[in-house]
């Protein structure tokens, strides 16, 4: 199957079966605290892609407690060429998503509680030679997909609020086409990815939010030469 073909059956939500193969999926940073008013971001990271394996598109939802976050944006990444104008990307970013109004979706309640919403993204790499150009894009370590912002609600309840990562398994029943999954390097290929969530602890107040303790502070200058003169800043890219 060509490289055009293969982009109409994504758009179409066709199946495709073949070979399986792993990513690794993660909210970073995995914790971080905020106040209310606060803006804060997290980055939805790939790692762990085998030899030879690349991401060439996905669909993807984050879960949050819309009582005490609000999503305000979010700006995908180079690793699917999207950044580039001799590659191109299609992508779309859905702030306000319910999960729940998607037919055959009743385990979200399960993950969302009483909220049940989500932001949606979703990327295909339009590139000729999927490796080839995808592969300089997508090193080793891990690499952003996506960084979603968002807005601690002002009446935001103090606590902790999990950012959850979803895909087609948070489905009873997963719609045809398995339109939430990641797609790898061969045409037919669907990526069984390992999901990390991330959380939020929302504090009352910046005196509320933990600190590291005084003697920890003081080895962490220490290792970092802190009390050295600084030199002078370069300028770079």
């Amino acid at each position: 199957m060509n490289a055009s073909l293969l982009k109409l059956c994504l758009l179409a939500g066709i199946v495709l079966v073949g070979p399986v193969s792993a990513v690794t999926l993660t909210v970073s940073p995995v914790a971080q605290n905020a106040v209310r008013g606060q803006t804060i971001s997290v980055a939805i990271q790939a790692s762990g892609l085998p030899q030879g394996e690349v991401v060439t598109a996905y669909d993807l939802m984050l879960g949050y407690d819309a009582t005490r976050l609000t999503a305000t944006g979010g700006v995908f990444g180079s690793a699917l060429g999207g950044n580039d104008p001799n590659i191109g990307a299609i992508d779309g970013f859905y702030l306000t998503f319910d999960p729940r109004s998607l037919e055959g979706a009743p385990n979200y309640g399960t993950y969302l509680g009483a909220y049940g919403t989500a932001v949606e993204f979703f990327e295909i790499s339009l590139v000729s030679d999927y490796y080839a150009d995808l592969h300089p894009l997508q090193p080793p370590e891990p690499f952003a997909l996506l960084t979603v912002t968002f807005q601690v609600n002002p009446g935001a309840a103090a606590g902790l609020t999990t950012l959850q990562l979803m895909d087609d398994r948070f489905y009873s029943a997963p719609p045809a086409g398995g339109a939430f999954d990641v797609k790898g390097a061969d045409d037919s290929n669907i990526l069984t990815a390992t999901l990390y969530n991330g959380s939020v602890t929302v504090a009352d107040s910046p005196a509320a939010i933990p600190v590291p303790a005084t003697p920890l502070l003081m080895l962490l200058a220490a290792a970092l030469g802190l009390g050295r003169r600084p030199r002078a800043a370069t300028l770079g890219d």
